[in-house]
């Protein structure tokens, strides 16, 4: 067995999880990119819509709300997805390295 099989194994064998992490990361970042462009549209920038000066205000406190959210929901799937990976990464861990004393 060498260390690409290896490695095909591993990501075959954990390829929800990984997808899952995937969309989660892409998600957060979408909404962030979707929000951000609104904020720097032109029309809400230089106030040529009614409202434009309320309105690019509100926007940037919902984009202040979606970075705290995409914080925690980040740490959150970055949990989820070491949590069921965390014995065997200590194993590998403990049979790579060599004793330190």
């Amino acid at each position: 067995m060498n260390i690409r099989l290896l490695a095909k194994r591993n990501i075959q064998g954990n390829a929800q999880r990984y997808l899952a992490y995937f969309f989660s990361i892409v998600l957060s970042v979408s909404i962030f990119f979707i929000y951000a462009s609104f904020i720097f549209h032109p029309d809400v920038v230089h106030a040529n819509i009614p409202g434009g000066q309320l309105i690019g205000k509100g926007l940037i406190a919902a984009e202040i709300v979606i970075i705290i959210f995409s914080v925690f929901f980040i740490a959150y799937s970055n949990a989820a997805f070491i949590q069921p990976r965390k014995k065997s990464l200590g194993c590998r861990h403990c049979l790579e390295c060599p004793n330190p004393n």
